[in-house]
Parts: C-alpha cells; sequence; structure tokens
C-alpha cells in the first residue's frame, strides 16, 4: 500500500496592485523624449501589462502602446514623439484578466526647449 501526500496551494486571483515610485527619469529627457520608470505592485496571480497615460495642458489622455511585465524590480518606459519646451503630466495603471489596478499619483515633467535648455515655468 503507498501513502500519498499531496500539497495544494491556492492562490487568489485578483486585479493587480497599484505600481508604485512612478517617476521621469530627469537625465533622460531630451527635446522629444522622457524615460520614465515604476516598480510594479504584485500582478494579482496573472501576468499584467501596464499603460501610461500623458497629456499636455489639454484633458485628453494619450494611452501608451501596452507595456507587458517584464518581471523585473523595476521598469522603464521611453515616451517619444513629445513637443520640445512643453509641459506633461503622466500617470500609469496596471491590467490583467481580473481587471485594472488604481493609476499612479500624477507627475509632471518638461521636454527640453529646441535650444537644449528646460523651460522654465512660473507659479501663478
Amino acid at each position: 500500500m503507498f501513502d500519498c501526500l499531496y500539497t495544494f496551494l491556492f492562490i487568489h486571483l485578483d486585479v493587480p496592485r497599484q505600481a508604485t515610485e512612478f517617476q521621469e527619469i530627469t537625465e533622460s529627457i531630451t527635446e522629444t523624449s522622457a524615460r520614465l520608470s515604476w516598480k510594479p505592485g504584485f500582478n494579482g496571480g496573472l501576468p499584467q501589462t501596464f499603460i501610461i497615460q500623458y497629456r499636455t495642458d489639454s484633458n485628453v489622455w494619450t494611452n501608451t502602446t501596452a507595456i507587458p511585465d517584464n518581471q523585473a524590480m523595476e521598469m522603464n518606459y521611453t515616451l517619444t514623439q513629445l513637443s520640445p519646451g512643453t509641459m506633461y503630466t503622466a500617470q500609469i495603471f496596471a491590467y490583467n484578466a481580473k481587471g485594472e489596478s488604481g493609476t499612479t499619483s500624477l507627475i509632471t515633467f518638461s521636454t527640453l526647449k529646441s535650444n537644449g535648455k528646460l523651460k522654465q515655468y512660473t507659479k501663478l
């Protein structure tokens, strides 16, 4: 007679957790691009994908193409075809087969002006 021992692991599948430490990498900003980085949250037990949303002073978000989770502790993505000397606002969220995480806090960054310098903004 054989004695069998089985171990079962039950994982509750859920929506992904919100990404953390979403930020621009200041030294990588050019006239037309900006590199953003973040730390992925728990994927909810399923493959997750990230979407970066960004905009200028309009209320219309532009979405990046889907960015698959590469299982790294920190991820980054370069936004391209941006306008020189322009301030942008950005946020990121993750999604999987169960749904979406919340968005991160908003970040702002400015692309370089055509002369290679950051545009200065005055607070009102």
